[in-house]
């Protein structure tokens, strides 16, 4: 059996949702907009409205390639996007379900697809040539790295 597999990066997509909703459970808002004294970067708020919006993108890049020829996908700018979109004034239950809303979506797009199209590639700006095999593999090291950052902001 291959080591990357439409099955496995589905799976690991399925499971996120599950573990933000957890970490989430009794989290207000203001705590959810500390940062620990050990912690570096975003506070756990900030990490919920960047995964939130980088579903949007990533899920936007994936029908991208099923739907045309090797896209190009542009740089995007995570600070940026964190002052357009005022990630410091919203609730982080709201982005949490807007995020698991997306990604229920996304997933239902993947299940379908045939073998082919899980080869259908893109241009990463910084990775090069991928596939939608790659993508959504890496949505799973995504979520994880924003996981772990999210459990240290919040000590």
């Amino acid at each position: 059996m291959a080591m990357f597999t439409a099955e496995k990066a589905i799976k690991a997509m399925d499971k996120t949702p599950l573990v933000l909703k957890y970490i989430l459970k009794d989290l207000t808002n203001d705590q959810a907009k500390q940062l620990a004294a050990t912690a570096q970067g975003w506070n756990a708020l900030e990490v919920m409205c960047h995964m939130a919006d980088f579903e949007d993108i990533f899920f936007s890049r994936a029908k991208r390639m099923i739907a045309e020829n090797k896209p190009e996908f542009p740089q995007t700018d995570p600070d940026g996007m964190a002052v357009q979109h005022d990630y410091a004034n919203q609730d982080i239950h709201d982005m949490y379900e807007r995020f698991a809303q997306r990604r229920a979506e996304f997933i239902a797009f993947l299940k379908p697809l045939q073998e082919e199209e899980w080869s259908r590639r893109g241009v990463h700006f910084s990775a090069g040539v991928i596939t939608v095999l790659e993508l959504a593999t890496n949505m799973g090291l995504h979520d994880l790295n924003h996981l772990a950052q999210m459990t240290e902001a919040l000590g």
